[in-house]
């Protein structure tokens, strides 16, 4: 890693005592806090295009005003720095706007998962300490009901017909300065998914936060002028800090799937010329094997990145399908790997193994 952070023209580090008694080596410049981000990307860009959801789209100077007006709804309701804030919302312009509203509050935001079943909603809300849940309208049934006597004071249903708006947490005065924060104060807390026992939270500092996302825009070459294509969910870490935080520090554009279904992402990703993504193995495989890719132009989308081991291929699929997998590193503007990730030395992270189609889940459908 230190060789990685010493190459020509990466930015400057220095060793700085965080946490106590470690020694990190830290970017010297870096966001100062989550919000900062917003703030700087506010400065550089404010007409510019920030968020595409469907119809609807958002300028930074635009998201600016929602979150000051969803920020006001939240303090209008008691939140305060360093209270816990769940959020039970699918992918959409409102998570981005809850999730920093939030944040300018000095608030730590709780994104869950929203295939989670009220039992596991109910205990992490218990466990965090929340003092409010916002959630979509329609997950309603999965939320407790406020316990006056206990932590959760608010439940606020979102509506989908809202957008951006959030009439719910309109009406109050508009904040329009962040609350101060330290850099190693707590951001977010991601819960694990349980598996072995009790899901347990993991508490993301404001200061690890910037640092993940400076690796990622270092690392995949990334500037204002890149659109990236979210279909993760945003309440996953791959979703939450490589997509919605990542896209809001380099001033860039997002554009939001709600769900993930190959034909619409390749769609997507060749009407608003897609020059990023970060998504799965399996859903590069239901991209190559999507009926509109033969003919979808999606040269711009230059980098990505995947999670996950890459499938082995299928005798089957190599038969049925060819080298499809050729035709995406050919018709995405060179030197664009199979696996996603650009082959050049100066990138850390590269992609050895082979994207090859297989035939799981061939509707095009993939959960996450």
């Amino acid at each position: 890693m230190d060789r990685w952070l010493d190459r020509d023209g990466h930015p400057a580090t220095a060793y700085e005592l965080h946490y106590g008694a470690r020694m990190i080596r830290c970017f010297v410049e870096r966001p100062r806090s989550v919000h900062a981000m917003l703030t700087n990307a506010v400065a550089r860009r404010p007409h510019g295009l920030a968020l595409i959801c469907g119809d609807e789209s958002l300028g930074y100077a635009e998201l600016d005003a929602r979150v000051a007006e969803a920020a006001g709804g939240l303090k209008a309701l008691g939140v305060e720095k360093g209270d816990r804030v769940a959020m039970v919302l699918g992918n959409g312009i409102g998570f981005v706007v809850v999730l920093y509203a939030i944040a300018r509050l000095g608030a730590i935001s709780v994104p869950l998962n929203t295939r989670h079943t009220l039992a596991e909603n109910s205990h992490i809300i218990r466990d965090c300490e929340a003092k409010i849940v916002v959630h979509d309208f329609d997950l309603s049934n999965r939320v407790p009901a406020p316990d006056l006597e206990g932590g959760l004071k608010h439940t606020i249903a979102i509506g989908r017909e809202g957008g951006s708006m959030l009439p719910e947490l309109r009406g109050a005065a508009p904040v329009e300065k962040a609350e101060a924060v330290g850099e190693e104060e707590t951001a977010t807390i991601l819960y694990t998914s349980g598996t072995t026992g009790r899901p347990k939270g993991a508490m993301l500092t404001h200061l690890g936060i910037a640092h993940s996302v400076i690796h990622y825009r270092v690392t995949m070459g990334l500037t204002d002028d890149d659109r990236g294509l979210l279909a993760v969910p945003m309440s996953h870490v791959t979703g939450l800090i490589a997509l919605v935080h990542l896209m809001v520090h380099c001033a860039a554009t997002q554009v939001i799937m709600p769900a993930f279904k190959a034909s619409d992402f390749i769609d997507l990703a060749a009407r608003h010329r897609i020059t990023y993504s970060l998504i799965v193995p399996a859903m590069f495989n239901l991209c190559l094997l999507a009926p509109n890719f033969e003919k979808a132009d999606v040269s711009h989308w230059r980098v990505s990145g995947y999670g996950a081991t890459l499938p082995r291929p299928s005798a089957r699929g190599r038969a049925l399908h060819g080298d499809r997998r050729q035709a995406l590193r050919l018709r995405c503007r060179a030197p664009l790997s199979p696996a996603g990730l650009r082959r050049r030395p100066d990138r850390m992270a590269q992609g050895r193994n082979r994207l090859r189609p297989t035939l799981s889940r061939p509707s095009g459908d993939c959960g996450v």
